[in-house]
């Protein structure tokens, strides 16, 4: 009950109340304190529950795995309703690539952490979203921390312009192939495998004879459509695992994975020259081009720019030979004194 002090004051007390034989005997303690420390823990509360359902974020809270609450905006997010979620273990919903970084979150903020993490989350209709997720530790009784309090946003357009910012970097803007800068980087890095591994690593270097002309006659347009079914053709011609990418100009460069010898590379070299050969089909008519192609095989201990200015020069002697062909050249450790 609520009583008046002597002073004129209000406050709350624990009243009990016990027989003693024909009396009564009472006994009372204040709990004013207590009791507006509950009130404010109570406002906060709805405050927050209120802030939470009209948020469009989805905000949830959760004992260990399970779902204990989640806020309505779930149905505009995901299209589930808050009793699909109600009890249920919020890793059934995570994309299975991530669950094992979802599940590494969880654990932190049992440390105590505070976690900010990207996972793909299933919606009704069986897609998935991205979603950036705040995963905090929530205390709620006596200041023990039971819980985890999450919110997580669809954050779809933020990857995706990620992605292409990513892949506008790594990638040449005309042709889809690996920039420059992009397959020397993996190049070493293949590089650095093969010496590990033994595996034989092989280079072409390819260029369109005549481009000049082409252009010349034809007009950048042109020579740019020519060039993306060029680099479309030499693309198609070699595994998943090789490396393509535009050396600058009409200058492109192979990287071959795990071949067994010359011959092998020179024979995919031919297979190439020949795709590139067929008629290719422009808005001013059919054009036919062709292309001289340099390999070699990379040195033990040698880095990208010697192997890949042998194929170079292998190239040059290739035109200077008629063009429309393919030269190789030896490792200096396979050459004949």
């Amino acid at each position: 009950p609520e009583i008046v002090y002597g002073s004129g004051r209000g406050g709350r007390i624990d009243l009990r109340a016990v027989r003693a034989g024909a009396a009564l005997s009472l006994t009372w303690r204040d709990v004013s304190e207590r009791h507006k420390a509950h009130e404010v823990l109570t406002a906060t509360k709805n405050r927050f529950q209120q802030m939470a359902e009209e948020s469009s974020d989805v905000v949830m809270t959760i004992p260990s795995r399970e779902v204990l609450w989640v806020s309505p905006s779930i149905g505009d997010t995901m299209g589930w309703t808050t009793e699909d979620w109600m009890g249920r273990h919020v890793d059934e919903y995570v994309h299975p690539d991530d669950r094992a970084w979802f599940a590494q979150a969880g654990m932190a903020v049992r440390r105590g952490e505070d976690q900010v993490v990207r996972i793909r989350m299933r919606t009704r209709a069986e897609a998935y979203h991205w979603v950036e997720a705040h995963a905090r530790p929530y205390t709620e009784n006596a200041g023990q921390q039971d819980r985890a309090l999450v919110s997580f946003r669809l954050v779809d357009s933020e990857v995706a312009a990620e992605v292409e910012l990513e892949r506008r970097a790594r990638n040449d803007e005309l042709t889809g192939l690996l920039n420059r800068k992009e397959l020397f980087d993996r190049l070493e890095r293949v590089n650095s495998e093969r010496r590990v591994g033994g595996n034989c690593l092989a280079v072409l270097f390819c260029d369109i004879d005549d481009f000049k002309a082409v252009n010349d006659r034809s007009g950048h347009a042109s020579g740019d459509a020519l060039l993306r079914t060029v680099a479309e053709r030499i693309r198609a011609c070699v595994r998943r695992a090789d490396l393509v990418g535009r050396f600058g100009g009409d200058e492109i460069v192979v990287v071959l994975d795990s071949v067994h010898d010359v011959d092998e590379s020179v024979e995919v070299a031919d297979k190439i020259r020949q795709a590139v050969a067929l008629p290719i089909e422009l808005p001013h008519g059919p054009q036919r081009v062709t292309m001289s192609i340099g390999c070699t095989l990379f040195s033990h201990d040698e880095d990208a720019d010697a192997a890949i200015a042998r194929a170079d020069r292998a190239m040059y002697l290739a035109k200077e030979a008629g063009r429309d062909r393919v030269v190789s050249l030896p490792r200096p450790e396979d050459s004949v004194a």
